[in-house]
């Protein structure tokens, strides 16, 4: 009983630094200097958790979020798209991963949110920007929507793919940003640094995860008329995650059922695998 008390507890803890915005980084300085002690959890412990039960269930959570926000809204639409790079140093090559947001105009909610790695970039799709927006156009629930016009402040090269993917609506592509577009988009990237900052290094499931985040935060308070300019995290939608997580967590955890296979301990096959501050595992060599 101890132990998956302990467990649970843990869980919970790297929840709510997650749903926070925070990483193992913080934890590990809240401690420090709150009890002037070490870390109550190991390093193994709280990426393994992260990546076996948080994380898949916010993609579930954003997935079917997706799915209920087109019955919000009325199409054909017209939708801003921006790309946000990782790192504000672009030129230098330093970003990792490019962020690309379809919101739209009239209601102001996420309807995608994808996320390109810089070694994923495809020749002959343009720019990462245009692959990318290309790549939510193409993909359910996105294909099914009727959109007739996308506002961007893109180059070229995005028109010219767009127009190549022989997409079954007409799409106008305008070169530039509104003063509405600007200010939309300009909120909800400054939102997305509370949980991607630009300074932090992420692997690229836990990057979409908080990316994710961001978009279901963004929409929650939309739904809850608050004003998406004065962003606070909503209690709902944390208690919703919190509950998926637990039953997830339930569902699988030897000490619930022990007929079932847990995800956290083959992620912890070896516990004397080290794992570095970003939560990968260090090679030996």
């Amino acid at each position: 009983m101890f132990n998956n008390c302990v467990s649970k507890l843990n869980l919970k803890m790297v929840l709510l630094i997650f749903i926070a915005g925070f990483g193992f980084s913080d934890y590990l300085r809240i401690f420090s200097n709150l009890f002037e002690s070490k870390s109550l959890m190991c390093t193994n412990t709280f990426y393994a958790l992260q990546r076996s039960y948080i994380i898949p269930t916010i993609k579930k959570i954003w997935n079917e979020h997706q799915k209920r926000i087109q019955q919000r809204i009325e199409q054909p639409l017209q939708v801003y798209v921006d790309g946000r790079w990782s790192r504000p140093q672009r030129k230098k090559g330093t970003a990792e991963y490019l962020s690309e947001v379809l919101i739209d105009a009239k209601t102001q909610f996420v309807l995608a949110i994808d996320t390109l790695s810089k070694n994923d970039k495809k020749e002959g799709m343009g720019n990462e920007e245009a692959q990318c927006l290309i790549q939510i156009l193409t993909t359910s629930p996105i294909k099914e929507l009727e959109i007739d016009e996308i506002i961007s402040d893109e180059n070229k090269s995005l028109i010219k793919r767009i127009k190549e993917t022989n997409l079954p609506v007409e799409i106008s592509l305008y070169h530039f940003l509104t003063t509405r577009q600007t200010s939309i988009v300009e909120t909800f990237n400054s939102t997305l640094n509370l949980w991607c900052p630009k300074y932090k290094h992420f692997k690229k499931d836990v990057y979409e995860a908080r990316t994710y985040m961001t978009a279901l935060h963004w929409n929650y308070q939309l739904i809850s008329c608050q004003n998406s300019k004065q962003f606070m995290i909503n209690k709902q939608l944390s208690k919703q995650i919190q509950s998926q997580v637990l039953n997830s967590f339930e569902q699988y955890h030897p000490y619930f059922n022990k007929n079932k296979k847990d995800p956290l301990m083959i992620d912890r096959q070896d516990h004397n695998e080290n794992w570095n501050e970003n939560g990968d595992k260090k090679e030996n060599f």
